[in-house]
């Protein structure tokens, strides 16, 4: 099965952080096959035995780049992305799935549904993203977003 890694402030070739080559080779290394970067921002495919252990080796290896990474199955995204997603001010917000965020409305947002670690986050405004600052807030866990075009591509390219 496809699994998707979601590495947290990791944008690509930009100082301090890997670029995709360097992010893919410790993909590689740690297991990671059927790899398909999406984007510049960390969003990653790819096929795995152990798709946790494998996200958390590569991010162990990434230095001196340094944070979380949240692994979800390309399935299970998209199913959400076809049911959850009002429009493009949409975007998921992953955290760690033993915390569910209470749907609420936060600062220029609105979590309008949620389970374990992921949050759906409705933006005021389109070209917003303020689900990771909501959800960190709120919970006191770190947490990463991904837009409704960039959910689309990974969708697409899985």
């Amino acid at each position: 099965m496809t699994s998707v890694a979601f590495f947290r402030n990791l944008n690509q070739g930009q100082r301090g952080n890997p670029t995709t080559a360097a992010l893919l080779e410790a993909l590689g290394a740690a297991g990671a096959r059927d790899l398909r970067p999406v984007r510049g921002n960390g969003t990653v495919l790819f096929t795995s035995a152990d798709p946790e252990a494998t996200a958390a080796a590569a991010r162990a290896s990434l230095a001196p780049w340094d944070d979380v990474v949240f692994v979800r199955e390309s399935a299970w995204l998209a199913e959400l992305l076809g049911a959850a997603m009002p429009d493009d001010r949409t975007e998921i917000t992953l955290f760690d799935p033993s915390v569910t965020a209470p749907p609420q409305r936060g600062k220029r947002c609105e979590i309008v549904s949620s389970g374990p670690g992921y949050a759906v986050v409705l933006n005021d405004s389109a070209r917003q993203s303020d689900g990771t600052p909501t959800v960190e807030r709120m919970l006191g866990v770190p947490a990463t977003s991904r837009g409704v075009p960039t959910l689309r591509r990974v969708v697409a390219s899985a």
